[in-house]
């Protein structure tokens, strides 16, 4: 069995208290939800390609450490690394190699099937509190992903994530009554596509910036293993240039600042 490598492959800095040990109890407890939440709940989809972030990606990810291609970091942002290991896997199974996971390439992985004509991730369910398994795991992930909810994923729904939806609910202008029916899940699919920019925090950090959201990003940079400076609140150089450092190795602009991309892809990362 394949031990994944939940270091950086890079940077080998991580914090005190998340040990090898940790990681893995982490990657046998999150890999049954997350497979099942990807193989049951799927929506539709033509293609991933360098760019794209959400649960395809994640299925994607996820399938190809199954098949030995992909050994993380699990984030469902289709960067440099996920690009070279479906590239990988296309050459081996016969596949056309282009580092774009199409119909072809998603089927063989086991992340759509034939019969996948699906509009949404969610099956037409409706959630609210008490509701548990794959689908209020992927919700929790999905409202992490688009700035809404910063609990632990547990794939019960309990407090905080009905207050995240109700955030989620009041941000688009729905009935927030903390249930995530037909309406809410239907936006959310919407805004996780991207063709909806949500207003991470109200507004980008960059050089200069200061305070309570700095300090997160910090603490963010750290965990991920990007940042080893003090965490101190103030946007300086040693922040710019962790940012910068996030940003080139997972494909995204390389400007310094902290915008709606690479806030939502450090989101996706860090539990808070």
């Amino acid at each position: 069995m394949k031990t994944a490598n939940c270091m950086h492959p890079t940077i080998v800095e991580k914090p005190a208290s998340f040990t090898f040990k940790t990681c893995l109890l982490l990657l046998r407890w999150l890999k049954l939800p997350l497979a099942l939440f990807i193989l049951s709940t799927t929506k539709a989809v033509h293609a991933a390609s360098p760019g794209d972030f959400g649960e395809t990606v994640s299925c994607i990810q996820q399938q190809l450490y199954d098949f030995g291609y992909f050994y993380g970091p699990f984030t469902g942002y289709y960067g440099p690394l996920t690009q070279k290991a479906v590239t990988r896997f296309q050459q081996d199974y016969g596949l056309q190699v282009d580092g774009i996971a199409g119909v072809a390439t998603l089927r063989k992985l086991g992340c759509i099937s034939k019969s996948d004509n699906k509009s949404s991730g969610y099956d037409g369910e409706i959630l609210s509190r008490g509701s548990r398994g794959s689908r209020v795991y992927a919700l929790q992930r999905d409202l992490t992903a688009v700035g809404f909810y910063n609990g632990p994923i547990t794939g019960y729904f309990g407090s905080l994530t009905e207050q995240a939806v109700i955030r989620f609910q009041r941000y688009y202008g729905l009935r927030a009554d903390g249930i995530a029916g037909s309406s809410t899940l239907s936006k959310l699919v919407f805004a996780l596509s991207g063709k909806e920019n949500v207003n991470f925090q109200s507004g980008n950090l960059a050089r200069g910036s200061r305070g309570s959201r700095v300090y997160a990003l910090q603490r963010d940079l750290t965990a991920v293993g990007f940042y080893n400076g003090p965490i101190t609140g103030y946007f300086g150089s040693l922040t710019e240039q962790a940012v910068i450092r996030f940003q080139r190795y997972y494909g995204l602009r390389v400007d310094g600042i902290v915008g709606p991309s690479t806030q939502r892809l450090l989101y996706a990362m860090t539990f808070r």
